[in-house]
C-alpha cells in the first residue's frame, strides 16, 4: 500500500488495490480474544429453528461444510434436512460466526486505518461486499448453499469522498 499511495502521489496514477479476506467462511477463524465480545449466554438461539413441511427440498440443504468440523461430525447426525444440531452446540456455532465477522471487521479497520495514514483517504473508493448471506440455524438450515433469503442477503457499502461522507441509504435490490 505503501509503495503504490507514494506512485499515485507523486504521478497522480490511479490504482486497484484488490483485498479479499476468507472469513467469516467455515471454518471459522479469529483470535482468541475476540471471543470475549460475545458471551455465550447473549447468544440467541434461532426464533425460526424448524423446518417447515411446505418447504420444498430443493431449497435446504444438509450443511455438508460444517460436518466436516470435527465437534459436528463426532455428533454422528444423519445429515438430514430436518435433523437439528444440539441447542449448545447451535449456540456455540452462531457465537463463531459473529466473532469472526468481528475479527474481519477488525481487519477491514486496520485496512482503512492505513489507507488514512497514508493520506490517501480522501482520494480513496471503498467498495465492501460480501458473496453470500449464511444461515446459522435458521429453518434447521446452516451455511450458505439455501434459498433461503438470509442465505442470499448480502451486505454492499460504498464509499465515495465527497460523494456518500454524509451517508446514502438504499433499500433497493442490487445486483453484485
Amino acid at each position: 500500500l505503501s509503495a503504490m499511495a507514494a506512485e499515485f502521489k507523486m504521478n497522480q496514477t490511479n490504482f486497484l488495490l484488490s483485498v479479499g479476506f476468507n472469513g467469516p467462511h467455515f471454518p471459522w477463524l479469529f483470535l482468541e480474544k475476540f471471543l470475549l465480545f460475545y458471551s455465550l449466554d447473549a447468544v440467541n438461539y434461532p426464533s425460526n429453528f424448524h423446518v417447515h413441511n411446505d418447504v420444498p427440498t430443493v431449497a435446504l440443504t444438509n450443511y455438508p461444510e460444517s460436518q466436516q468440523c470435527g465437534d459436528i461430525r463426532a455428533l454422528n447426525l444423519s445429515g438430514g434436512f430436518t435433523e437439528l444440531l444440539p441447542y449448545t452446540m447451535t449456540k456455540m456455532l452462531r457465537r463463531a460466526f459473529y466473532t469472526s465477522v468481528s475479527y474481519v471487521d477488525r481487519l477491514i479497520g486496520h485496512l482503512v486505518d492505513a489507507i488514512i495514514a497514508e493520506g490517501i483517504g480522501d482520494d480513496t473508493i471503498i467498495a465492501l461486499w460480501r458473496d453470500n448471506g449464511y444461515l446459522l440455524g435458521e429453518h434447521g438450515q446452516w451455511c450458505k448453499n439455501s434459498l433461503f433469503d438470509l442465505a442470499n442477503r448480502v451486505p454492499l457499502m460504498i464509499r465515495v469522498p465527497k460523494l456518500t461522507d454524509i451517508g446514502v441509504v438504499t433499500e433497493h435490490i442490487v445486483e453484485l
